[in-house]
């Protein structure tokens, strides 16, 4: 039997299906469903008629390359010395912030210092 590339073909003694990519001497090359390319003697396969639709599946490599192109990444480049910085830490003492604390409620305190640490 003829086969020709791009055809359907199922795999006689196996659950495989794919699509023929090749011939080499003797062998059938045969890209699986999966994405594996397997080699197969011309008595070893036979015609799949029932997915006409595998063959117009297959993706061309030039629309592969085009989608997978490295895309420059827009990222801000961080000095490692700028890297190991510690955190900045603010101390809000409350009686540094006001004259006196005195008649201040707890809730008044913390109010205080949020609105210093806010400007």
């Amino acid at each position: 039997m003829q086969y020709t590339l791009n055809q359907a073909v199922l795999a006689l003694d196996q659950d495989i299906e794919g699509i023929i990519v090749g011939f080499e001497q003797e062998y059938i090359r045969v890209e699986t469903s999966d994405g594996f390319e397997m080699r197969f003697r011309e008595s070893e396969i036979i015609p799949n008629p029932e997915h006409p639709l595998l063959e117009m599946s297959r993706v061309p490599q030039e629309v592969i390359r085009e989608k997978e192109e490295k895309k420059p990444r827009n990222t801000k480049r961080i000095k490692p010395k700028e890297r190991n910085q510690p955190a900045l830490v603010v101390d809000l003492h409350i009686h540094k912030l006001v004259p006196s604390e005195r008649g201040m409620t707890n809730y008044e305190m913390l109010n205080v210092q949020v609105d210093t640490a806010k400007r």
